[in-house]
């Protein structure tokens, strides 16, 4: 679903993350990333996986991208808007726009 943007050129959800200083994903559409160690990372909000390799994991965050970098990566839980990934994590890095 696309936001309308303001006249000020803010959709209503960057408005309110900046008026109430709230981060962004701690409201609906956001995305929730847990890291536990180096062995596992959880995403919770719209996720859709571009690349998959046992060394390379890229996911699209909307317009974001997050990519896993490591060795034996797997994907362990798939769940709709949300996924697990495991194995020995060397990197984590994210592109694109934020809010």
């Amino acid at each position: 679903m696309k936001q309308k943007k303001n006249e000020t050129g803010q959709s209503l959800v960057e408005k309110i993350n900046k008026t109430l200083d709230i981060s962004p994903e701690a409201l609906p559409g956001g995305t929730l990333i847990s890291i536990s160690g180096r062995q596992s990372i959880k995403v919770e909000g719209r996720v859709k996986i571009l690349l998959y390799s046992p060394d390379k994991i890229v996911l699209a965050l909307g317009k974001e991208t997050l990519t896993v970098i490591g060795k034996r990566l797997l994907c362990s839980a798939y769940h709709g808007k949300d996924i697990t990934l495991e194995g020995y994590i060397y990197l984590v890095s994210f592109e694109g726009d934020t809010v």
